[in-house]
């Protein structure tokens, strides 16, 4: 059990930034938005998304999260990729009440914060973007900002 714990302590510790390889110019990741660069975040956060382990860190540390909204909170249509979540539901107060209690609970069970500049709440027919495609109740397609970074 002590190299299972010994291994997981150094693969969470490891800091990306450090002795990386670095293609290109510094000052090509300045567009950047700061949330989505590794570079410019305070030391002790954050594991970087192209690492296999932060997936498989991430289901396992949020898996108490996805039992509490579908069986406690009984959201029906909720999905999870990493750090992203999604609830869709027909009724916008249905959602505003499961905010502070979703908050609550990262805080409270896992010592997390809900980013709450990123929460959205749109209507149905309106669609929401969630993991760069668009969705609509009876279509889905590629986001506009999604297919910008790929031209």
């Amino acid at each position: 059990m002590n190299f299972i714990y010994w291994l997981t302590k150094e693969i969470i510790s490891v800091d990306p930034r450090i002795n990386c390889i670095m293609l290109g110019n510094l000052s090509d990741w300045d567009s950047l938005d700061p949330e989505k660069s590794m570079l410019k975040l305070k030391d002790g956060l954050g594991l970087p998304i192209g690492n296999l382990t932060s997936q498989l860190f991430s289901n396992v540390y949020l898996n108490p999260l996805d039992q509490f909204i579908k069986r406690s909170l009984k959201c029906k249509n909720y999905g999870r990729y990493v750090d992203d979540a999604i609830i869709i539901s027909h009724s916008k107060s249905y959602l505003l009440k499961q905010v502070p209690m979703i908050k609550d609970f990262l805080k409270n069970e896992l010592g997390l914060d809900l980013h709450l500049g990123k929460l959205r709440i749109s209507e149905v027919h309106k669609g929401i973007e969630f993991l760069g495609v668009f969705i609509k109740p009876y279509r889905i397609y590629t986001s506009r900002k999604t297919l910008s970074r790929i031209e």
